[in-house]
């Protein structure tokens, strides 16, 4: 059975592979990991994508930063981008009464 997984920006997801099924075999995929942000080492992983043009795809590449805010109570980690693009499809949930966590890691609530 094929189950939809939305994974928000800035957010990751694993599901090993069993190259030894067949591709339409239901066994290919394993168990997949649960949504986790990105970190600080995940991102430095991704640095690598900045040497790839520009124009080699249909929309800029923009690898986030993490940023450790704190003011009155913890530290707080946030994600922030060059550019608003990248957030666009997530803000109208985060608008809400009571948005989804994600949207404060993402610094938008």
């Amino acid at each position: 059975m094929t189950e939809r997984i939305t994974v928000p920006v800035g957010y990751s997801i694993t599901a090993p592979l069993n190259f030894g099924e067949p591709i339409t075999s239901e066994d290919r995929v394993g168990d997949w990991s649960e949504i986790t942000p990105l970190t600080a080492d995940d991102l430095s992983n991704l640095t690598f994508l900045r040497s790839i043009p520009q124009n080699f795809g249909y929309c800029p590449i923009l690898i986030p930063t993490i940023r450790q805010a704190s003011g009155v109570g913890d530290v707080q980690e946030t994600l922030r981008f060059s550019s608003v693009r990248p957030l666009q499809p997530v803000i109208p949930l985060c608008g809400v009464d009571a948005p989804p966590e994600f949207c404060t890691y993402l610094g938008l609530t």
